[in-house]
Parts: structure tokens; C-alpha cells; sequence
């Protein structure tokens, strides 16, 4: 059985339809849009990518707007780029920001067990007296990820997941190294639902979606009605497979969610410009921590003028990018109805082109 694995989200430090109408870009940026058209065409080759890529300088700017390929094949449907996409692992990053904002609340704090925020699900273990929340968003918890039972046919509620988390035994000692897990995150998502009496969705749908405007963004592909790409692999005899058998229905807090190329823009715009939390705590999700290649629930990169912050996924069927330069607002996001590397190819190469207008970090 093929397991529903997500993309760890640092893969970027490793590294046919028009949407829309929106403002052009003005002075340099004008040359900017050019050369990143020249270069996603020079990487995606003929038939090689299928999707949406959308690149936006603050709020309105847009460098570059297009859609690649077929999102049904069975109805010859384009994509666009407000095209709705199993976004995979970039759903890690909806998770981080309501553990923030409930930081921000007070209600949790990062240093702090896990344990006490779920006392019945983590009585008397091991995970609920030695993991704190920060070890969780860093991937140095030392949980163990999820079984393959769990992870190809998840629970209909995160309750569900209660058994895995009361048996399961940590790998190594919190801190002491780094090790992906989704698993990890699916814990966050069962703390939100503990401490703000809402189901997971529910929760996210309200206080990000909703506060950073993003309509076409859900956790169930109708939430996106027909706009929404189906996944696809090839068989062994080369033929276009849909991945409906091999990726969950549903969305969590470790991924999977719909969404739409133009929301996750309004989602970084919303998170850099204080609408989903305060800048401190925008400041404190987005800073790389000790210890970790990533923030709290982001990637992120230095340079000496600019940070870049976001996150990469990848499934059967799906491969997603989106990044924000957090000084400058330049905004990346690749989003495919085709798997790895199909997306990080496109975005390594559009950052190629932006990023050396910023000044090494020393």
C-alpha cells in the first residue's frame, strides 16, 4: 500500500489559463516578471508541469499569473491559478498559526509538556511529560510518525488518533535531534481542539481563512466545488492515474488541505502585515530556532537584507511551494496536480531570479 507521505518542509533549502485581472508591475519589477517567465518556461518544458504559479509583490503586485495543464483530464478542465490544489504539507503551516494565536491568548505556552493540555489522551506518557510544543513545530520532538494504517486512512475525527498517541514511545530524546513528523503536528491540531472547544476545521476556518480572506481554501476538495484539481500519478504502463485511491478525502493539521494559489498569497499578506497575529508573535513563528533548520511550523532562510519563510509538501499526486520574502513581500507559490519534484523545480527556479537582489547573510 502506498503510504500518503508529506514532503518535509525543507526541501526549498535543498533546492494553461491566465486568472484573473490585477495591477502590473511597475519600475524593476516589470524586468523581474520577464525573466521570471523565462525562467518557469524554461524549467517546466513541454508537458512536464501541470498546475499553478503565481508570484506577487505585496498585496496586488503581480510578477507572473498562469496555469499549466489539465486540473480533470476526464473533462479537459485547465487549470487556473484560482484552481483549488491538495496542498499537503503547507497545511502545517494553518496548524503553527493557531498554536500561535493561542500563545498569543495565553492559553499555551511553547516551553511548556504537552501533557497538561491533553490530560486525558497523554496521562502517565512519556510524550506528555518530556515534549514541549516548541519540539513539536521544530520536528525535534522525537515522536514517532504516523503508522501507515493511520496515515492512509485517517480517523474521521483526530480523536481517533487518542490509541496511537496513549501507546506511542519517542524515538529519541526531545532536542536531541531532528526527525520529521506528522504525527507530531496531528497533536497540535487534537491541543486546538482541547483548549478552544472547536473542532480542528472549524477553528481554522474562523480564525485564518476567515480573519486573512481566503474563500477558496477548505479541508474537504468540495469545500472548493469544481474548481478543484484532481491528483495524478503514472502507472507502470504510463498512463494518467487519478489519486483519489491513495491520498486521504480530507485535510488535518498535518496537511492535505484545498487550496486555491491566490489564497495562500492572502494568507502570507495576512500573516506578514498583522491580521493573524501580532507582529511580536508574527516575529517569534517566523524566527529559526537553536538547534533546528526551521522556525515554529515554517521554513526559513537568511539573507543579510530579507528572510524567506514558508513551506514545501509533496504527495501521490500533489507537490506544493509557497514562500514570502518577509521584508521586500515578494510571494511564491507553485502549487501541482502532479507529484515531487513537479512544484519544487518551478519554485527553485523563480527563486533563482528574485533572490539574488538580496545581499548574502555573512
Amino acid at each position: 500500500m502506498i503510504r500518503r507521505r508529506v514532503v518535509p518542509l525543507l526541501v526549498f533549502l535543498t533546492l494553461a489559463a491566465l486568472c484573473c485581472s490585477h495591477r502590473p508591475p511597475a519600475g524593476n519589477d516589470g524586468d523581474l516578471a520577464k525573466r521570471i517567465g523565462e525562467a518557469v518556461a524554461a524549467t517546466i518544458g513541454q508537458g512536464a508541469f501541470s498546475g499553478s504559479v503565481l508570484v506577487t509583490h505585496g498585496r496586488d503586485g503581480v510578477l507572473f499569473s498562469q496555469g499549466y495543464g489539465l486540473a480533470d483530464r476526464s473533462l479537459q478542465r485547465a487549470n487556473r491559478t484560482d484552481t483549488c490544489y491538495d496542498i499537503a504539507s503547507l497545511g502545517k503551516m494553518f496548524t503553527a498559526v493557531a498554536i500561535a494565536q493561542l500563545a498569543e491568548q495565553n492559553r499555551l505556552r511553547f516551553d511548556v509538556a504537552v501533557g497538561p493540555y491533553l490530560p486525558q489522551t497523554l496521562a502517565g506518557s512519556e510524550i506528555g511529560r518530556k515534549v514541549t510544543i516548541a519540539q513539536i513545530l521544530t520536528h525535534t520532538s522525537g515522536i514517532p510518525d504516523l503508522p501507515d494504517a493511520l496515515f492512509n486512512a485517517p480517523p474521521e475525527t483526530l480523536q481517533g488518533y487518542i490509541p496511537y498517541f496513549s501507546a506511542a514511545k519517542l524515538e529519541f530524546e526531545p532536542g536531541a535531534q531532528r526527525a520529521y513528523s506528522n504525527a507530531g503536528f496531528v497533536l497540535l491540531g487534537m491541543i486546538v481542539e482541547s483548549l478552544s472547544g472547536q473542532r480542528y476545521e472549524d477553528y481554522v476556518q474562523r480564525n485564518v481563512f476567515q480573519r486573512a480572506g481566503m474563500q477558496r481554501a477548505g479541508f474537504q476538495r468540495s469545500d472548493c466545488s469544481g474548481e478543484t484539481a484532481i491528483g495524478y500519478t503514472r502507472s507502470s504502463a504510463g498512463e494518467w492515474q487519478a489519486n483519489s485511491a491513495t491520498v486521504a478525502p480530507k485535510g488535518g493539521p498535518h496537511g492535505g488541505a484545498f487550496v486555491a494559489a491566490t489564497e495562500l498569497v492572502k494568507f502570507f499578506h495576512a500573516l506578514r502585515t498583522g491580521k493573524l497575529v501580532g507582529p511580536e508573535m508574527g516575529r517569534v513563528v517566523t524566527t529559526p530556532q537553536p538547534g533546528s533548520a526551521s522556525a515554529y511550523g515554517f521554513g526559513v532562510l537568511d539573507f543579510a537584507t530579507d528572510r524567506l519563510v514558508g513551506h514545501s509538501g509533496g504527495n501521490e499526486g500533489v507537490s506544493a511551494d509557497a514562500y514570502t520574502y518577509w521584508q521586500s513581500g515578494y510571494t511564491i507559490v507553485v502549487l501541482s496536480n502532479l507529484g515531487p519534484p513537479a512544484s519544487h523545480d518551478v519554485a527553485r527556479a523563480i527563486r533563482r531570479v528574485i533572490e539574488p537582489q538580496f545581499e548574502a547573510k555573512k
